[in-house]
């Protein structure tokens, strides 16, 4: 299977019995479906997400990670992660150019 859609389809309707992916993929798939997947286990690594902006562009870089900071300090950044079922894999922290472990 080429997309996480087609798996999640396949699930569904019983055409597999599982499906492995990301925290994000599995959260957002569970809340879509109605009741109809669940999760087993839990997240024990979330990976982070990221912007990408032009090159060179520190300035909007800043800004945009600003933005998702402040977002994260009033609270609507995890309203929004838990409205799309992936609230598990929030992180703490907007940074630009972080260090992430390979």
């Amino acid at each position: 299977m080429s997309k996480q859609t087609d798996l999640i389809t396949r699930l569904i309707h019983g055409g597999v019995e599982a499906v492995y992916s990301g925290s994000t993929n599995i959260g957002y798939a569970v809340k879509q479906t109605d009741g109809k997947l669940q999760t087993i286990g839990e997240i024990t690594t979330p990976s982070p997400n990221g912007i990408a902006v032009q090159k060179g562009q520190t300035e909007w870089a800043q800004l945009v990670a600003d933005t998702i900071n402040a977002l994260m300090a009033d609270g609507s950044y995890q309203l929004v992660l838990d409205k799309w079922g992936v609230g598990a894999a929030a992180l703490p922290k907007a940074e630009v150019n972080p260090v992430v472990a390979k």
